[in-house]
């Protein structure tokens, strides 16, 4: 029998990825927060979460909650990535 060993590979970069996953406890805001962050990173913008309250809490569907913070999130990229600043002069603090 042959083992093959790219879906082993495969399956371990995945499991890195997963590693560096923020969690909010709020399925929803946690997908778009770590797609925002993955976007941000590629454009070397400095990314930091604090969750500073309980989200479930927050009584907002969670398709508005996520188009409010898309936009905001893809507003401060957007001005990041066009500031006239040195790169590496960049954060977007949540």
């Amino acid at each position: 029998m042959t083992w093959r060993k790219e879906p082993i590979r495969y399956e371990a970069e995945e499991y890195r990825c997963a590693e560096n996953m923020l969690d909010t406890g709020h399925p929803a805001v946690m997908g778009l927060l770590n797609t925002k962050r993955n976007i941000a990173q590629s454009q070397g913008i400095e990314f930091a979460v604090a969750v500073k309250c309980d989200i479930s809490r927050i009584n907002i569907p969670p398709w508005g909650l996520n188009s409010i913070l898309g936009n905001l999130l893809d507003n401060a990229i957007e001005a990041a990535i066009y500031d006239v600043n040195p790169p590496g002069n960049h954060r977007i603090p949540v």
